[in-house]
């Protein structure tokens, strides 16, 4: 029923998308049933696909169409219809290539950065391991450094102990000595007084 359409489109739209046994959409129907221009546009509309869904015969809803003897205006709609979408489809497609030409151009970029930052990356890893060469010949001289500064101030402290040692020696020494020149002061001295007793004499 014709007029129970639209509002069936309305409130059923998925409808128009149903294949029945042969594989005719809701469009090959209205075409074969020769149905008005504005339920063909309307039906089209909610499922424009069907335009080009082919029966299990092969047939588009225009060939349906034009085998039925359906009015004229409804086969120029699906003719124009047809490359109108056609057109369409050949732009999105241009559109569509040009994306991928885009992202393949953008691809090779980022291949190209990927590789210098490889490069990048190995040059940076060589550097690390000539500085950590580095970095342990210096530990090993640094440890080589401190064994000999130990050695040196070990050396220094006892050349320091035998120097207190001697200092203290000759502290003793020179005790002795002027112990024994008080010592000689004391005899001259009595030597003295006595040869002057024995010269009043």
């Amino acid at each position: 029923n014709f007029n129970e359409l639209p509002g069936r489109l309305h409130s059923h739209p998925e409808e128009a998308a149903f294949l029945n046994g042969n594989s005719w959409t809701p469009l090959h129907v209205l075409a074969w049933k020769k149905a008005p221009l504005d339920l063909v546009r309307a039906t089209y509309k909610v499922h424009p696909v069907a335009l080009f869904i082919k029966s299990k015969r092969g047939e588009t809803p225009l060939e349906v169409a034009q085998a039925s003897n359906a009015p004229e205006e409804v086969i120029s709609f699906f003719k124009v219809t047809e490359c109108s979408q056609i057109r369409d489809n050949i732009f999105q497609l241009f559109k569509l290539q040009n994306e991928v030409n885009s992202l393949s151009s953008n691809l090779e970029s980022i291949r190209s950065e990927n590789e210098m930052l490889k490069d990048t990356m190995f040059e940076v890893a060589e550097k690390n391991i000539i500085l950590k060469s580095n970095y342990d010949e210096i530990q090993n001289k640094l440890s080589l450094t401190d064994i000999r500064m130990e050695e040196v101030i070990s050396s220094q402290n006892k050349k320091h102990s035998d120097i207190t040692k001697e200092n203290a020696l000759l502290k003793q020494n020179l005790s002795k000595v002027e112990d024994l020149v008080l010592s000689i002061h004391k005899a001259q001295s009595k030597f003295n007084d006595e040869n002057s007793i024995l010269k009043k004499i």
